[in-house]
């Protein structure tokens, strides 16, 4: 099980995303840990051999996986955990032993964040949290003044959302809250003490960081830096501290000085004792092999992120320059729930006719196809408001996106793996639902050679100087570029 723990960590340490929760899916580890020391006296080993065939042929499945596919495949690495401990689970417990322990599935659920649960649909949260800053603010002696979604004080106005606001600690507080009530024996006016903590902890502390992102609003780098990563890591440490001080009270810590008692062994049937232990040896060197793999291996990402041509040939135009682009988020815009992240970006420019055109094309992971997104957190361009209305499509091809500020021009969209090019989040998902989801690709996902849902973008920005010229009029000449050049485009997509 250690081993099986330490495989998984490793590969969160590896992960872009999830290597900033690497406590969190130590706690929760720990948790399942201490449910398993706790029940080790249980004489319900129920294993055979089909049980533990099976559950041998579970761990090769997800030890076999490519490092980089963890990176990139969310369904591998959500429920690789999953498939890995029940297999495990089948070699130790056995089929019925396996389903008498649902409560290790729980707590293996409960590791991974939840960016997409909210509590928003469930009530006004963020009305009731707009007006319990602004009740705390006037109380401490601010003039303030709030209506929906905005908290207004003379040196400023906020809009609250839901991100900012408690919904999130409360539904982390929750996790924790479910881990103890799995792990230690609690009465039901303990589970609710604990339930009402972490609401109520939540919900405080999230109206407090409100109230702050007000009285701050002024003055843009304090502001940022409490609306963004750095502010929102501090308040979940001070949700986390509240609600372990406040469970002091309520959890029967008494249990960890209860009387030893002595450790008695599992019986072993003496028909299964000729080939358990060896099947055992021969899962914990599986184990350690794929651990020490994966430790060690050159990641193949680096692989991907090098995918993108220096030179890159489009009809009619001349190549006059190449170079590295910005990867990196514009900081003051980056949320708790970031997923995009860009491995390679190039810049090319191109000359014919005395016209200039840039291209600049970024390879984007782990997203959801957002163009607007993008234009925000990669770009310097402020014009993305009303994006909706500036959306085209052409057969064959698929959906583009044209824009304009005072000096250039802009068609921009995002290249799907499979399926037409999008613009959208909905576009998007549509041609992930419509051709990743297939019959066909099942098997090569088992085999380690693809991915079940390919959430990867190639997002390409054409742009060219107005010159003084209307944007209607230099439209066709990025459109023209963008038709002509799409299908050689899609060629340099990344292989797996």
């Amino acid at each position: 099980m250690t081993t099986l723990v330490v495989l998984h960590l490793s590969l969160v340490l590896n992960h872009p995303l999830q290597r900033n929760l690497l406590s969190d899916y130590i706690l929760f580890w720990a948790g399942i840990i201490l449910v398993l020391w706790k029940t080790k006296r249980q004489k319900d080993l129920d294993s055979n051999l089909l049980s533990n065939l099976f559950g041998l042929l579970l761990l090769i499945f997800i030890i076999a996986r490519p490092l980089y596919l963890w990176n990139l495949d969310t369904a591998l690495f959500l429920g690789g955990p999953l498939v890995a401990f029940a297999g495990l689970g089948l070699i130790v417990f056995g089929f019925r032993g396996l389903q008498r322990r649902w409560h290790f599935v729980l707590l293996l659920c409960l590791i991974f964040p939840t960016p997409s649960l909210t509590l928003e649909h469930l009530l006004p949260f963020t009305h009731l949290t707009t007006a319990t800053s602004g009740f705390l603010l006037h109380y401490i002696g601010f003039k303030v003044t709030y209506q929906g979604d905005l908290l207004t004080l003379p040196t400023g106005q906020v809009s609250v959302g839901y991100l900012c606001t408690g919904g999130p600690l409360i539904i982390y507080l929750f996790k924790i809250c479910f881990l103890s009530i799995i792990t230690f024996s609690l009465n039901w006016l303990q589970k609710l003490g604990l339930a009402l903590c972490a609401i109520g902890t939540g919900f405080a502390v999230g109206s407090v960081r409100i109230a702050l992102l007000a009285v701050v609003v002024n003055n843009e780098r304090i502001f940022h830096y409490w609306h963004d990563e750095n502010g929102s890591e501090i308040f979940l440490a001070i949700a986390v501290t509240i609600f372990v001080i406040l469970c002091n009270w309520l959890l029967p810590l008494e249990e960890f000085n209860s009387r030893k008692k002595q450790l008695q062994t599992t019986p072993v049937f003496g028909c299964l004792q000729k080939w358990r232990i060896p099947m055992l040896l021969v899962t914990w060197s599986t184990l350690v092999l794929g651990a020490v793999y994966l430790i060690c291996a050159p990641s193949s990402i680096g692989v991907l992120a090098d995918a993108l041509p220096d030179k890159l040939a489009i009809k009619g135009w001349e190549q006059v320059w190449v170079d590295q682009v910005n990867t990196s988020f514009r900081k003051e815009i980056i949320t708790v729930n970031d997923s995009d992240q860009a491995l390679s970006s190039k810049r090319y420019i191109y000359h014919h006719n005395n016209q200039y055109i840039n291209v600049q094309m970024r390879y984007i992971v782990n997203t959801y196809g957002n163009i607007e997104n993008y234009l925000k957190k990669f770009t310097e361009i402020t014009n993305v408001k009303d994006i909706g209305k500036n959306i085209h499509s052409k057969n064959g091809i698929g959906y583009y996106v044209l824009l304009n500020d005072s000096n250039q021009a802009y068609l921009t969209a995002c290249i799907n793996p499979r399926g037409g090019s999008t613009v959208t989040q909905d576009q998007f998902l549509s041609n992930r639902n419509s051709y990743d989801s297939t019959a066909n690709r099942i098997l090569p996902w088992l085999l380690g050679t693809a991915i079940l849902k390919d959430n990867r973008c190639l997002w390409i920005q054409l742009s060219t100087a107005l010159d003084g010229a209307g944007s209607e009029s230099t439209y066709p000449i990025l459109e023209s570029v963008w038709d002509t050049n799409y299908t050689l485009w899609r060629s340099h997509f990344p292989k797996l």
